[in-house]
C-alpha cells in the first residue's frame, strides 16, 4: 500500500539522516576529545613536573653535599621514592653534572614503587638516554619545558616524557626533572569514553527510530485521508469533507480539495442543467421546425396530386407556403444570431453611437407594424444626445425585439409606452401581466407559457436581446408591477444578468 511505502521511506530517511548526524558528531567528538584529553594530560604532567622541580633544587644541593662528605644518597633516595608515590609516575632527575638519578638507581634494592609502570627493576645512567631524549634534556637545561616520546624504546612501553628545569634560589638551572607517564592509561581512557559515546549513539538511534516511526504515521495519516477524499471525488461523491485542521501545506491541500469538490459539484450540476437545456433546445427546435415543414409538405402534396386546381385556391396555398418559409427563415436567422452572440470568440464591432438616435430609429421603424395592428406607440426621449460605445445595428435589434414583444401582446387600441430617461429605456404595454415564475423564464430559449405563447414568434427574441445587452454591459429586466402591464427596462450596469422583478407579493 502507498501508506506503508511512504512510512518506510520516511523512516529510512530519518534513520539515514540520524546515522549521518551520529557519524559526523562522533567523528568530530573523537578528534576534539582526543585533542582535549592530550592537552589535559600534558598540562597535568607539566603541573606535576613543575611542582617536583620546585622542591628538587634543595634535594639536589643536599645530595651533592652528602656525596662530597661521603654520606651517599639516602635523603635523595627517600625523596625520589616519595615523589614517585605521590605523582603515580616515574621521576628521573638529571643534575648539572649530568648524573642521572632514577628510582632504582637512587633507592638500591627498593626498585620502583608499585604505582610505577615503566622501567621497573632497571637502573639507568645518562649514557643510556636515547639521542632524541638527549635533545630534550639540553632544551630543559636552557630553561624550557619540553615533551618527548623518545624514552618509549628505552622503557619498553609507549611513554610520554615531560622535562622541567630545576632552578636554585638565584634562578640558575641546576638540574632537570624527567617525568615519565605511560600512554596506555591515556589511550584506555579515550577508548572507554569513545565506547560510552558509541553506546549512547546506539541507544539514541534506537529511540530516534521509534520516534521516526511514530512521526511517519502521524505525517502519513492526513495524506491517507486526502487519498480517500480524492477517491471519493473520483467516484462522484463530492459531499464528503476531508476533516484535516492543520495550519500547514497539508491543511492547505485539504482545504483546496474541499473547494475543488464544491466547484466540481457545481460544475456537475451546471452540466446536468446544460444537458437538460440542450435536450429541451433540440426538442423545441424540432417542434418549431416540424409545424412549418408539415404545412409545406401538405401544401406541396396538394399541388402535386392536383387536389387544388382553382387559381385562387392555388394562390392561397402558395401564400401559405410562403408564410411558412418566412417562419423557417426567421427561425434559422434567430438561431444563427443567438449562436453568434453566445460565441465568446465573436467580437462585436463597437464605436461611439448616439443611443437617442438608435431609440428614435427603432420607434420610427416599428410605428408601421404598430399601426397595422391598431396599437399606439407613445415615445418620449429626455435627451438630445446620449453617447455610448456599442454596435448601432445590434442595439437597434435589441430595441426592435422589445417593441415587437410589446406590440405582439397588445390588443388593438392599446398603447405601448416607450421612454428613455434617467439612463434607462422602458418599454411597457398594458396587456395581461405575467406571473413571477413566467417572468423568471422569459429570457429562456423557446420558453412558452399561457401568457406568452400566443402571437407567434420563435421564442428566441428575448434571449437574443439579452445577449446583445450582455455584449454592451447592459441589463434587461422585466417588471410586472400590476396584473395588467408588463415593462421591460434596459440599463447600463456592471452586472449583466437580467434582474427579475415580480409582483409586490413576490418581493415581500
Amino acid at each position: 500500500m502507498a501508506k506503508s511505502k511512504i512510512e518506510r521511506r520516511l523512516s529510512v530517511y530519518f534513520v539515514v539522516v540520524l546515522v549521518l548526524f551520529a557519524l559526523i558528531v562522533g567523528g568530530l567528538f573523537s578528534v576534539l576529545f582526543d585533542l582535549h584529553m592530550k592537552r589535559a594530560y600534558r598540562d597535568d604532567m607539566v603541573s606535576k613536573a613543575q611542582a617536583i622541580a620546585q622542591t628538587a633544587a634543595s634535594y639536589i644541593s643536599s645530595a651533592q653535599g652528602d656525596m662530597r662528605q661521603g654520606m651517599g644518597k639516602g635523603n635523595y633516595a627517600n625523596y625520589i621514592d616519595l615523589v614517585n608515590a605521590i605523582s603515580l609516575a616515574d621521576v628521573w632527575i638529571v643534575d648539572k653534572n649530568l648524573d642521572l638519578i632514577t628510582p632504582t638507581h637512587a633507592s638500591g634494592s627498593m626498585g620502583m614503587n608499585a604505582a610505577s609502570t615503566v622501567g621497573a627493576g632497571v637502573s639507568y645512567t645518562y649514557q643510556d638516554i636515547p639521542a632524541g631524549a638527549d635533545e630534550l634534556v639540553a632544551k630543559v637545561f636552557k630553561g624550557e619545558t619540553a615533551f618527548s616520546e623518545e624514552f618509549s624504546g628505552l622503557l619498553h612501553a609507549p611513554t610520554l616524557t615531560v622535562g622541567a628545569p630545576v632552578k636554585d634560589s638565584s634562578g640558575v638551572v641546576v638540574g632537570v626533572v624527567l617525568l615519565h607517564a605511560p600512554v596506555r592509561g591515556y589511550a584506555e581512557s579515550i577508548n572507554q569514553n569513545l565506547f560510552l559515546l558509541l553506546l549512547c549513539v546506539i541507544v539514541a538511534l534506537f529511540v530516534a527510530f521509534l520516534a521516526s516511526k511514530s512521526l511517519s504515521v502521524k505525517f502519513t495519516k492526513p495524506l491517507t485521508a486526502l487519498q480517500k477524499r480524492a477517491l471519493h471525488m473520483a467516484s462522484g461523491e463530492y459531499e464528503c469533507v476531508a476533516t484535516i485542521a492543520q495550519e500547514d501545506e497539508i491543511g492547505d491541500v485539504a482545504r483546496a480539495m474541499d473547494t475543488l469538490a464544491v466547484h466540481l459539484q457545481d460544475a456537475e450540476e451546471e452540466h446536468a442543467n446544460f444537458e437538460k437545456m440542450r435536450r429541451d433546445f433540440i426538442s423545441n427546435v424540432s417542434h418549431e421546425l416540424r409545424t412549418p415543414i408539415t404545412v409545406l409538405r401538405g401544401s406541396i402534396e396538394l399541388l402535386r396530386d392536383g387536389v387544388v386546381t382553382e387559381p385562387d385556391a392555388v394562390r392561397e396555398v402558395y401564400e401559405k407556403m410562403l408564410q411558412e418559409v418566412l417562419v423557417l427563415q426567421r427561425l434559422v436567422g434567430d438561431l444563427l444570431d443567438l449562436s453568434t452572440l453566445q460565441n465568446v470568440n465573436f467580437s462585436i464591432e463597437k464605436s461611439t453611437v448616439d443611443l437617442c438616435e438608435v431609440f428614435r430609429d427603432a420607434v420610427t421603424s416599428f410605428e408601421y407594424v404598430a399601426q397595422k395592428k391598431g396599437v399606439i406607440l407613445a415615445s418620449e426621449c429626455a435627451y438630445d444626445h446620449y453617447a455610448v460605445t456599442g454596435d448601432y445595428g445590434r442595439l437597434r435589434q435589441m430595441l426592435m425585439v422589445l417593441l415587437d414583444n410589446a406590440v405582439k401582446f397588445s390588443e388593438p387600441g392599446d398603447t405601448v409606452d416607450v421612454e428613455f430617461a434617467r439612463d434607462e429605456i422602458h418599454v411597457s404595454n398594458h396587456a395581461e401581466g405575467v406571473s413571477f415564475e413566467d417572468a423568471e423564464h422569459m429570457f429562456t430559449r423557446f420558453y412558452t407559457s399561457s401568457a406568452v405563447s400566443t402571437g407567434g414568434g420563435t421564442g428566441l427574441g428575448l434571449p437574443i436581446a439579452q445577449e446583445i445587452a450582455h455584449r454592451h454591459d447592459m441589463d434587461i429586466s422585466v417588471h410586472s408591477a400590476q396584473k395588467d402591464s408588463i415593462t421591460f427596462s434596459v440599463r447600463q450596469k456592471e452586472n449583466s444578468k437580467p434582474e427579475i422583478l415580480g409582483y409586490p407579493e413576490h418581493m415581500e
